[in-house]
């Protein structure tokens, strides 16, 4: 049986302070015992102040609050196996890079093994 879920989020906040501030993508796919999440983000504040959060999704357990400010663009997946009933391995991916700043991708990595005993 495939379970495919598509989530596709397109918002624009509609405060002065905060035009063109965000646009978010992500796109969720099941099958057996493998599941996953890809998105990416377009944000676009003045500075520091005008900055927004979203929570990326992270590791069990793992809180991935990020601020985005300035113009830029994050990408973001993760991957899980379902090893059998009680354990599993996750894996996590995301680079974002800012278009002031630098024009470097800064990347992260998770990797999350969970065993029960």
């Amino acid at each position: 049986m495939k379970k495919i879920c598509i989530l596709i989020v397109i918002s624009q906040l509609a405060f002065p302070a905060f035009e063109k501030a965000f646009k978010l993508q992500s796109l969720k796919y099941q099958k057996g015992k493998w599941s996953g999440v890809v998105g990416a983000v377009y944000f676009n504040t003045d500075n520091w102040d005008s900055r927004l959060y979203l929570i990326e999704p992270g590791l069990k357990g793992e809180f991935r609050i990020q601020p985005y400010f300035l113009e830029g663009i994050s990408i973001y997946s993760k991957v899980n196996w379902k090893i059998n009933d009680s354990n599993s391995l996750s894996f996590r991916y995301s680079t974002q890079r800012k278009k002031e700043i630098s024009e470097k991708w800064k990347p992260e990595m998770g990797l999350q093994l969970d065993i029960v005993f």
